[in-house]
């Protein structure tokens, strides 16, 4: 075999050997910056550790937050390593219904977090979570627990506050942080390409590849939120409060963008009022039919604001002859922006959600040379516009009276 790990692997085979009993296991969190090896450093240590125990096959799962994810990056990254190792058998891999490879007599399953079994859990000798910053915490819990040896996961750490960041706290849990500097096989263009991001370097700013939150992401391995964040100030909560005094709903069509509906709910303080939201659905819905099964199964209990654009149009009517009460938002020139500065009038609360998470965390202005536009970048925001919708649509006149009436 063609067996040359980095560093991290030594890390992980230690940790292996030391920490791991048949009463004890570990759990690892690989964080880092991009091409830092962390992936191909676990797919060696499950190579050596399938080695090491032929007769004593493990179950062992590489997981992704959806199954395409896992078929289409993660398993062709170990299919790849696998070759470089010079061990890669192809009929030791079958495809379907879900990747499985046979290693030395354990089988590896690759598997989607989107896929009902799966999320919810099944017993493991060894789990490795590939990108779990993309994974909600409960999912990942449930199968950490009917793990019995080893945990690993890795993460460009792409956020500065994030569920996963929290099991720093445990003490079955070690942290290891690598970037580029530590993967001994990556090729000198690739690493130009890398610092091409590096803000202190004067080449980088006159090119226009100086890029700070890229830099530190993915060149230093440090955790970031990205620049010109439109909502940075956000608190989060583990439930939606029972003593709201107004409460609306919205909902922002997608097909190939997810379909999103929103719960908000308000409470008037005397100084600024209090806006609380809740992710109720997000993901793509291919039609009208299904956006009204989901809505039967909300059972929403009052109207709901939602998107106008031209296929919106058409699905509201659909809905309306089902006896869904939508209440198309008004569109108009700066509409976008106005949804954004009413939300801003709030302090937000957000019911914790990974999606609404990302979306938090990714929403941002556009920034040119160091300098925040007022445009914003068209990504990340279908959780937002939903919430745009029920804020303008029911939220917006009370807190204008409630601000005439009381001088704020």
């Amino acid at each position: 075999m063609k067996f040359q790990p980095n560093l991290l692997f030594d890390t992980l085979q230690d940790l292996w050997i030391e920490r791991v009993t048949d009463t004890e296991k570990v759990i690892v969190c690989n964080e880092g910056g991009s091409r830092s090896a962390k992936t191909w450093d676990t797919f060696h240590l499950l190579v050596w550790i399938c080695d090491n125990n032929r007769n004593n096959p493990f179950d062992i799962y590489v997981l992704r937050d959806t199954l395409i994810n896992c078929r289409d990056f993660t398993l062709k990254e170990f299919i790849d390593c696998l070759k470089v190792i010079g061990i890669f058998q192809p009929s030791n891999m079958v495809y379907y219904p879900k990747p499985v490879y046979v290693l030395f007599g354990h089988k590896i399953m690759f598997r989607g977090l989107d896929e009902k079994e799966d999320a919810e859990g099944y017993p493991s000798d060894i789990l490795f979570f590939n990108e779990v910053l993309e994974m909600s915490q409960s999912n990942v819990m449930s199968l950490i627990m009917r793990c019995r040896k080893m945990v690993v996961m890795d993460n460009n750490p792409k956020y500065t506050d994030h569920w996963v960041f929290d099991m720093q706290k445990r003490p079955d849990t070690i942290f290891t942080k690598t970037t580029y500097k530590n993967n001994i096989h990556l090729q000198q263009s690739v690493i130009q390409e890398i610092e091409s991001y590096n803000p202190d370097i004067p080449d980088n700013v006159t090119n226009g590849t100086a890029d700070k939150y890229r830099w530190k992401v993915y060149g230093l391995g440090e955790r970031c939120n990205r620049e010109g964040l439109v909502f940075p100030n956000v608190t989060w909560i583990d439930k939606f409060p029972d003593d709201v005094e107004h409460i609306a709903y919205g909902m922002d069509f997608g097909t190939a963008a997810p379909t999103v509906v929103t719960k908000g709910g308000m409470k008037l303080t005397e100084n600024k009022p209090n806006l609380y939201l809740q992710l109720l659905h997000y993901a793509p819905c291919a039609n009208s039919d299904e956006v009204n099964e989901i809505l039967d199964i909300l059972k929403i209990p009052k109207h709901i604001w939602s998107d106008t654009d031209m296929m919106g149009r058409g699905w509201i009517a659909d809905l309306e002859a089902k006896g869904k009460p939508i209440f198309p938002t008004r569109k108009f020139s700066g509409s976008r922006d106005y949804w954004i500065t009413t939300i801003q009038r709030f302090n937000i609360h957000i019911v914790k959600n990974i999606d609404a998470r990302k979306e938090q965390e990714n929403f941002c202005y556009r920034v040119v040379d160091g300098k925040q536009l007022s445009e914003t970048i068209k990504a990340y925001d279908h959780f937002w516009s939903s919430a745009g919708y029920l804020c303008t649509g029911d939220f917006v006149d009370i807190i204008n009276q409630y601000t005439q009436n009381n001088g704020v």
